[in-house]
This record gives C-alpha cells, structure tokens and sequence, in this order.
C-alpha cells in the first residue's frame, strides 16, 4: 500500500505539535473502521489512501489560501503519483475533497458513491461515539483552535454542529446510520 518511506512522512505530519484530534490515533480509528467495512467497499485501496492522506495538511486557525482538503489531496497526488494508478489516485483525492463539506459528489458512479459514503460516514464516525470519547473530541478540537477566542469559537462550532443535526440522516450509508445515528444525535 504505503513505501514505508510515505508512511514516515506522514506519520510525521500527523504527529505535528498544532494537532490534538487530527493526528495519527484519528487515522488508526479510521482504519479500524475500514477493516469492519472493507467487504462493502467497491474501490478499496482508493478508500485506504484517502483514509491515509486526508487530513496530511491540516492547518488552524483560518482559511488557509488552499483549502486543507484541497492542499492534502494535492500532497496525495504529487506523493503517490509514481507508485499508484492514476484512477486510484484521482478518486482518492476526490473523497478527500469532499471531507470539506462531508457532501458525496454527484459526479460519481454508484460503486464510488458507496465507497464515497463509507468513507465520509468513517470520518464522522466520532459524532457517534460513546459519549466519553465524544466529549474528548470536543475537547480536542477546541485545542486545535485554542488560538480563537472562545466567543468566536462557540457560535462557528455551533454553526458546523448545527449543519450536521439539520440533515435527515447524519450518515450516508447505512451501515453507520443504523449503528451511530441516535447516538450521534444524543452527542450533538
């Protein structure tokens, strides 16, 4: 999958000081999750490096110029590009794109939107946690902005959080709806 080279480089960005949530225990629960779900995935070694690369660049507080998501897709690209199959890599980096809004693209076939929603659904999976672990997100996240004050933070988080409650289903596919939805909406 990973040069054990690639793996280095990112396990270095994932262990940088500015990330409380985004780090590599982040990545290791979404692997976990893809070991559940891998059987329902169409595209699996797309799934696993998005997983891998989505959140490569992540940069708080403010808009960065390039989006992290974008920048991250980007890195993904520009890393794998002599050890992976094109089409791999550009589906990957459209469903790292689409952690920015946690939308599925209309652009895909069934087969990717499957693994697309799958994907998505791993990354919210926290919302649907044990209310503990939930809690520590929380926590963790607010950390990572640590550098907005606190009147600003609350309204932008609660505007985010507020996104995900005002949808009909927080989770896309199934599988994580039945198994995370009532509890996610307990959290949030």
């Amino acid at each position: 999958m990973l040069r054990p080279d690639q793996l280095n480089n990112l396990l270095k960005r994932y262990a940088q000081p500015h990330r409380h949530y985004h780090s590599w225990p982040h990545i290791e629960v979404l692997l976990a999750w893809f070991e559940r779900v891998k059987d329902q995935l169409h595209h699996r070694e797309a799934v696993q490096l998005a997983i891998y690369y989505h959140d490569a660049i992540y940069q708080v507080p403010g808009p960065p110029k390039t989006s992290n998501e974008k920048a991250s897709a980007v890195l993904l690209l520009n890393e794998l590009s002599l050890t992976h199959e094109p089409e791999v890599l550009h589906f990957a980096a459209v469903m790292i794109e689409a952690t920015e809004a946690h939308l599925i693209p209309e652009q895909l076939d069934p087969d990717q939107m499957n693994d697309c929603a799958l994907f998505l659904d791993m990354d919210l999976s926290v919302l649907g946690a044990e209310p503990d672990i939930y809690d520590r997100y929380c926590e963790q996240i607010r950390a990572e902005y640590a550098v907005i004050p606190e009147e600003l933070y609350r309204p932008g988080r609660a505007k985010i959080l507020a996104g995900f409650l005002a949808r009909d289903q927080l989770f896309f596919s199934d599988h994580f709806h039945l198994a995370l939805e009532n509890q996610a909406r307990t959290n949030l």
